[in-house]
């Protein structure tokens, strides 16, 4: 595999807002550009995230009123970052040692990019089979959180992880 930058295929396109931000209007901004994420920043430097899933864990799950909430009170922190510079293969290492579904990209510690496993598998499939080959054959992506885990549970159809199949079997 030829060397392929962290930079050569991240998502410069991210969506930014500040800690004491609120909840509504970074729902709103959310749908605006189709993210399931914003990241919350001072100057670009990352201080956490806040998904979809925590709008509805944290907020709607729990009954608080998304109008009184702020960013930083759901917020993710700190949340996983890799510099551009790097190979991809240091960026699908950490998301697959750490199960996340994203790292936030940095040039000198400021966010400027994100980027996924699906980002990576698009350019190098070939860290995917190495990482299949040592791990359980049914492992894969989530279907419904998008991570990666080793192995999965089929539950209603779809392949996901312990976590999702807990809260699946729950609703």
């Amino acid at each position: 595999m030829s060397k392929i930058l962290i930079e050569d295929i991240m998502n410069n396109d991210i969506l930014i807002m500040g800690p004491d931000d609120s909840l509504v209007k970074a729902v709103k901004k959310m749908q605006e550009k189709n993210s399931d994420y914003v990241l919350v920043s001072n100057d670009r430097y990352p201080e956490g995230i806040v998904t979809e899933r925590d709008v509805i864990t944290k907020v709607l799950s729990v009954g608080l009123k998304p109008d009184k909430v702020k960013l930083k009170d759901i917020m993710k922190s700190p949340v996983m970052t890799i510099e551009k510079k790097l190979d991809v293969k240091v960026a699908w290492e950490s998301i697959s040692e750490s199960k996340i579904k994203r790292l936030i990209v940095t040039e000198s510690e400021k966010a400027v990019g994100v980027i996924t496993a699906f980002d990576i598998l698009s350019v190098a499939p070939e860290l995917f089979e190495a990482e299949e080959g040592q791990n359980n054959p049914e492992g894969g992506f989530c279907e419904f959180c998008g991570s990666y885990f080793p192995s999965l549970n089929m539950v209603e159809g779809k392949y996901v992880c312990d976590s999702c199949k807990d809260q699946l079997l729950e609703e």
